[in-house]
């Protein structure tokens, strides 16, 4: 958690983050939120009824698209890498708002995939025999 919020703390500090719509980072704040809550019901992964490890899996499967999404992003940004494709600001702009969408729709496709497969595969999992999960 600390080092998701020196990364999202350095975005918002650099120029350009403060100039970008706030849109664009919404997933990967909603995220940074809901780590703390994601820890503490993780474990319903494993133990957890179809209910429970519905809820768990899409909120883990939420939290790391968004923290992958947040380190494109610091790379990006505080990082300078928008140097090797533009040093304009509209050109970063525009870059950055396109990105941001193709974000929203990788989150919405992370979520709908790990419920529509990866619950069923972790219920699958602890029906073998001899297999403890945490």
């Amino acid at each position: 958690m600390p080092i998701y919020a020196v990364m999202l703390a350095a975005y918002f500090i650099h120029p350009f983050g403060r100039s970008l719509p706030l849109w664009t980072v919404l997933d990967t704040l909603l995220a940074f939120f809901l780590i703390y809550p994601a820890g503490k019901i993780g474990k319903w992964v494993f133990k957890g009824d179809f209910w429970r490890l519905s809820v768990s899996l899409i909120l883990v499967s939420f939290i790391c698209i968004a923290t992958d999404a947040l380190v494109r992003v610091f790379l990006l940004v505080p990082g300078g890498l928008y140097l090797l494709f533009t040093s304009s600001p509209d050109g970063v702009y525009a870059m950055f708002v396109l990105g941001a969408i193709d974000s929203y729709i990788e989150d919405a496709l992370v979520v709908l995939v790990s419920f529509v497969v990866g619950v069923p595969l972790v219920l699958a999992l602890r029906k073998i025999p001899n297999i403890e999960f945490l």
